[in-house]
């Protein structure tokens, strides 16, 4: 191999590793979208959570207010009979059946007052939420805008830099590329100068044989961690 087809190869892979840092970008990107997407599901769903909430209490209110208004009638109508002749027994019977209606009504027309008085907290707590979510939102989305902007630049990047990939294969040994291919993305620094006869990045020993292929070829393959390797005197 000659010292400008190694210098090649060498650039390739230097270019290599700024195309794997650019994917690498490209995913990070993605996976902040898609986490900054999962905030806004999460604030989508404490709003409505506040909103049930808020729903259950006015529910209630309705309830109690049927309810009190139940009690009135029956008031109403046990009334009607006091102003009929009644004997002394009947009167009693319906006294005392008002009085516990009357009693019931109190109780419930406070227990009323306390309904009104959540649902004005419930609501008041869901104003400040929704408040509060629409900035965090607005927030979010800025940020989501701004991490598509980035990917869509990442994306026009890589177009290029892998138009620009192509015209660096050219002239380099096609059995190579072979291996290069399957390392390439898989292991950190491919190919690597050799450092006092090892390889510079697992230290295995180069043997005599191994030297002098590596000076004949210009780059061999180490063979503990099979990385490619190159003396920098001769690139």
């Amino acid at each position: 191999m000659s010292n400008s087809i190694l210098k090649s190869f060498i650039d390739l892979v230097a270019f290599d590793q700024s195309l794997i840092d650019l994917e690498t970008n490209i995913t990070l990107a993605y996976n902040a979208v898609q986490q900054l997407e999962k905030q806004q599901v999460e604030s989508k769903q404490l709003l409505e959570s506040y909103s049930i909430k808020r729903d259950g209490a006015q529910k209630n209110v309705l309830s109690q207010e049927v309810l009190v208004q139940e009690i009135q009638i029956q008031e109403k109508k046990l009334e009607q009979f006091i102003d009929n002749k009644l004997s002394t027994k009947e009167y009693e019977v319906i006294t005392k059946e008002l009085e516990t209606l009357r009693f019931n009504r109190t109780t419930q027309e406070q227990k009323l007052v306390q309904f009104v008085n959540k649902v004005q907290a419930v609501t008041n707590e869901c104003e400040t939420a929704f408040a509060q979510q629409a900035l965090v939102n607005n927030s979010l989305q800025q940020q989501i805008d701004q991490q598509k902007e980035k990917i869509q630049s990442f994306m026009i990047n890589l177009s290029t830099m892998e138009q620009m990939r192509q015209e660096k294969l050219i002239g380099i040994p096609e059995n190579l590329l072979s291996i290069y291919e399957t390392m390439r993305g898989r292991v950190v620094n491919p190919v690597v100068p050799i450092y006092l006869d090892s390889c510079s990045v697992c230290f295995y020993g180069l043997t005599a044989k191994n030297i002098q292929l590596l000076r004949q070829e210009n780059v061999i393959q180490c063979k503990d961690c099979y990385r490619f390797l190159y003396n920098e005197l001769t690139k």
